[in-house]
């Protein structure tokens, strides 16, 4: 049925009938069943009035606003005009509903950038900053397992090229962020890091001599022709004649001439080994340590130093395990240009070449029950603990070495007073006469914990 003007309405359009209307009045009601209902004309509309209604039952039903939609699209803005029913003259009134994304209301920004290139074995803080107040949210998981965060910054974490990880398996983690303001309007931030390749097997004392080390120190347990029972370093290890452990005094430096020698004869360290080729020393007296060198060794204004250690759970400290005088006319403890040193628990104290400042790490950097590799690099004044890096304890400057050190000798295992000596495994160390980067340091730090059966 086709129907041209069922009503005219001269109360809301003048009578002239040019705007026709199908409508119901007085609480009445228009219903249709299914079939085809087209609008057409300017003006067409279907309206209810003072408490009218319409209804209808859908089955092949299609409503078809013609040249006179019920709205319409203005940009980002949805606009709707409706005949105001009670007001004479007659009005129309127009609502607008205006659809935002976050972009229209807080910029963001995302610092080195949401997708970003990064070499494996390091870290990368992905800062994402807002011009009003944000928050993140998950997407969903995917690598998510790869970063960490707090607040609005996403580190991801060291990975390994050799060992992909990622959902992908093409090298790139990715984690799918979305921002919301406060007004609940958000915008999508993906994270996306991708891993690119370094060498970063382990370095040998050869390859970092060659590399530019032009002093330092190289001590490796694993290698028993290191190893001696006598302090003058005459009597190899293999000359061990007992059913026990043999008694180490001395370990060669393969890398210079800073070899490690106990004060005297009463000291030493058993050289055990495991059943998967690791080797260590562990005290074979209390307070055995070693001397380091010469007078004066391993007093560099810049450094890195990597040792591999294992402590007992519940093993009680502090234990110094490096420390390079500043003088030793008068000996005490804390007379040091650097050490490293691990406490009760799990804390880590450094000492960098510098004014006598000291810095503690944070977080399970000594952690007991487990081989360890622990590294200092004294600039910027990072301590490393395997996978953990410690950030808050740089103190870089200058120091002037006193000119009488006649007998300013570094210890191994002890502090500036032959105190505070280790009570635990050994597995050997590295240092050298400069700031190592960091994928070279961790081609050393994966050395050692192969030395220790760790496998970074």
């Amino acid at each position: 049925m086709a129907v041209d003007c069922v009503v005219t309405n001269p109360r809301k359009r003048g009578g002239t009938g040019a705007a026709a209307c199908i409508s119901t009045f007085k609480k009445g009601y228009f219903r249709w069943y299914g079939g085809r209902f087209e609008q057409t004309g300017t003006n067409s509309v279907i309206v209810a009035e003072d408490g009218g209604f319409t209804a209808y039952t859908p089955r092949t039903t299609i409503i078809k606003p013609a040249d006179a939609p019920l709205s319409r699209v203005e940009a980002n803005s949805i606009v709707t005009e409706i005949d105001e029913a009670d007001r004479t003259p007659p009005a129309l009134v127009k609502s607008t509903y205006t659809i935002k994304t976050i972009a229209g209301t807080t910029s963001y920004d995302i610092a080195p950038g949401a997708t970003f290139d990064l070499n494996e074995n390091r870290i990368l803080n992905a800062v994402i900053t807002t011009s009003k107040p944000a928050t993140t949210r998950i997407v969903h998981a995917q690598d998510y397992a790869a970063y960490t965060a707090t607040g609005q910054t996403w580190t991801i974490l060291r990975q390994d090229y050799e060992n992909d990880r990622s959902v992908g398996q093409d090298q790139t983690y990715r984690v799918p962020l979305r921002l919301y303001d406060a007004n609940g309007n958000f915008a999508d931030t993906p994270l996306a890091g991708h891993i690119l390749n370094v060498d970063d097997n382990p370095i040998g004392p050869a390859d970092l001599k060659a590399s530019g080390v032009t002093a330092g120190a190289w001590w490796e347990v694993q290698d028993r022709a290191t190893l001696f029972l006598d302090r003058a370093g005459q009597v190899p290890v293999s000359a061990w004649a007992d059913d026990g452990d043999p008694i180490i005094r001395r370990v060669s430096d393969k890398l210079f001439a800073n070899h490690l020698v106990v004060p005297d004869d009463s000291m030493g360290f058993y050289l055990r080994h495991d059943d998967l080729g690791s080797y260590w020393l562990e005290p074979y007296t209390a307070g055995s340590f070693f001397l380091i060198g010469n007078p004066g060794a391993l007093q560099f204004a810049k450094f890195t130093a990597s040792l591999g250690i294992y402590r007992e759970p519940g093993e009680a400290g502090p234990h110094c395990l490096i420390s390079v005088p500043r003088s030793m006319t008068i000996p005490t403890a804390t007379n040091a240009t650097w050490w490293m040193v691990v406490r009760d628990g799990q804390s880590f104290i450094i000492r960098l070449p510098a004014s006598g400042n000291s810095g503690t790490s944070t977080g399970n950097f000594g952690m007991q029950g487990a081989p360890l590799v622990l590294s200092l690099l004294s600039e910027p004044g990072l301590a490393r603990s395997n996978a953990v890096d410690c950030l808050d304890v740089a103190d870089n400057a200058a120091v002037t070495y006193p000119a009488a050190l006649a007998n300013a000798r570094a210890r191994l295992l002890a502090d500036g007073n032959a105190g505070q000596t280790f009570n635990g495994r050994f597995y050997g160390g590295v240092v050298t006469n400069r700031t190592e980067s960091d994928d070279f340091r961790f081609r050393i730090e994966r050395q050692i914990g192969e030395w220790a059966g760790l496998a970074l």
